[in-house]
């Protein structure tokens, strides 16, 4: 649940790492650990800068090196979006040459873009979609999974989910725009 993620502390963040461990049976040392959170993370991964709630751990990188000690390993944060364009690529999914963008959407909505297989941040910075407001909020409230359910889920009308595609549609035409 993204909730807990952005009220966690760095004790907490040892929990759940310690709490997959014991899950998945993994012995011996680890290699490394990749956390994706929704948000902005930093380009070297050592930093959560932007979360789209309150969060104590936002701007901190020490938490991070704390973990990487506990753990004696390589830790890095990713966008979560990032992380799916990752896996995409490592599937096969992608072409090497060209640029692609990925809108990942849940609890937020976060959007990464690949150019010539490279992560790609204009200015160091990473799109911010999910901030873009118009009259009914923000593309974050308006897109995010809480109101994808009600959309399609729920008792609504073939018009308001025409209506919820037309700004889903609205929100890829304006990353394509920026980009």
């Amino acid at each position: 649940e993204t909730g807990f993620l952005y009220s966690a502390g760095v004790q907490e963040w040892k929990e759940i790492i310690e709490g997959l461990i014991e899950r998945f049976s993994i012995e011996g040392k680890l290699d490394a650990v990749g956390i994706a959170l929704p948000g902005v993370v930093s380009y070297a991964g050592d930093q959560w800068e932007r979360a789209f709630e309150s969060c104590p751990l936002v701007g901190d990188s020490e938490w991070i090196a704390e973990l990487r000690t506990h753990f004696s390993c390589g830790v890095t944060l990713i966008n979560v979006a990032g992380a799916a364009l990752m896996g995409a690529a490592r599937l096969g999914l992608l072409s090497p040459l060209g640029v692609v963008g990925l809108l990942a959407g849940g609890d937020s909505l976060d959007f990464s873009i690949l150019r010539n297989g490279q992560r790609w941040r204009p200015g160091w910075r990473q799109s911010q979609l999910g901030s873009i407001r118009t009259v009914d909020g923000s593309y974050r409230e308006l897109l995010g999974r809480v109101r994808f359910e009600e959309v399609w889920k729920g008792e609504y009308s073939e018009k308001k989910r025409k209506a919820y595609a037309k700004g889903l549609a609205q929100l890829i035409l304006s990353g394509a725009s920026i980009y």
